[in-house]
Formats: C-alpha cells, structure tokens, sequence
C-alpha cells in the first residue's frame, strides 16, 4: 500500500496515510483552511490520517475523536510527525490544482508571468 506510513503513539504502532480522500475529509472544498483553524484541527488531521491509514490497509479503527485527544495527549512527537506528512501531502495536491490552473491560463493567453519569455529580443546596435 504506497504511502501508508506507521506512527508510534506511546507502545501502539499505527497507521496513516494522507491521501485524497483523507485530506477531503479534513479539508473539504478550502485547501487552506487548517491554516486558519486551532486545536480541533490538530486533532482533525491525526483522526483522519489514522482513518484512512488503517482503511488501506484494511485494519479495525476503532477510535473517536475523544480517544485522538488522548492519543495528542500522550506523545506530541507523533502528531508532528503526522503534521509534516499532512503538510506534504497538502502541497502536493495543492501543486496539481496549481498546475492545471497556470495551464488553462497559458493555454488562454493569462499568464502573466511568461509575458517576457514571449517578448522579441531588441534589435542589435550597429556601430
């Protein structure tokens, strides 16, 4: 299972992931909303990762959003190494709406930033 990455909080070994659908889930239709939101989506992020990790690999997950508070509780280290992955993982699909967004605006002439590419060199200066 490609990206299935494995957490240690305290002596439990779980899994995670941070893929579409999870970061759906966390994210919903604002991309950039966890930038603004506190605590609950700390806790948002670790649920879904550990959701979707054990749904790949097809392990019981049993746990509420209570029980993730207690997980938090227990081992900060864990939830920044889930973090940096999410970030990862938010970038990267971040980059694909990015992409396609500078190729509809170059395919229709927008792009501002290819202006000077495009421009004819000035003519030489002859002595």
């Amino acid at each position: 299972m490609k990206e299935v990455k494995f957490v240690h909080f305290g002596d439990q070994k779980l899994p995670y992931k941070f893929g579409f659908n999870a970061l759906e889930d966390i994210l919903g239709q604002d991309v950039e909303a966890w930038t603004r939101a506190g605590l609950s989506s700390v806790r948002k992020i670790v649920f879904f990762g550990l959701l979707h990790g054990a749904r790949r690999l097809n392990v019981p997950f049993e746990y509420d959003m209570e029980n993730i508070g207690d997980l938090i509780d227990e081992d900060q280290k864990a939830v920044q190494t889930m973090f940096q992955s999410f970030l990862v993982a938010t970038e990267k699909f971040t980059g694909i709406f990015r992409g396609a967004e500078e190729e509809e605006e170059n395919k229709n002439g927008q792009d501002p930033g290819n202006e000077k590419k495009y421009q004819a060199a000035p003519p030489e200066r002859t002595k």
